[in-house]
């Protein structure tokens, strides 16, 4: 079950623009969950699962029009406490998202994911 939220949590906070975007050449999106589970082991998921899609194999081939699934170009550029920070980039195009996911311990933990392109 939390593979299924990481990877909806990481698919969103990449994709996803924001309803109010600032600035209409980039997108943002701003994702929150609540973990039963501590910090510490969600933020050592969260890398763990972007050092997995660290690689190019997308299924994307040259000429394509649409990819062929996002598990792919990410990478994670670093963790100060408890904020970890990194980047996906989109198959086709090669737009780079700006992803960091925030954790806030309490009841199990809160993580507040944010993506900007």
């Amino acid at each position: 079950m939390f593979r299924l939220v990481l990877a909806s949590c990481l698919a969103l906070a990449s994709a996803v623009p924001a309803p109010q975007v600032k600035d209409p050449f980039h997108a943002d999106c701003s994702v929150k969950w609540t973990l039963s589970e501590s910090c510490e082991s969600a933020q050592e998921k969260i890398i763990a699962q972007m050092n997995l899609w660290d690689n190019e194999d997308c299924g994307t081939q040259p000429g394509d029009s649409a990819p062929h699934g996002q598990k792919c170009l990410y990478k994670h550029t670093g963790t100060s406490g408890l904020v970890t920070t990194g980047t996906h980039t989109t198959p086709i195009h090669r737009y780079v998202d700006d992803l960091t996911f925030t954790f806030i311990p309490g009841d199990g933990c809160l993580v507040d994911a944010y993506s900007q392109s």
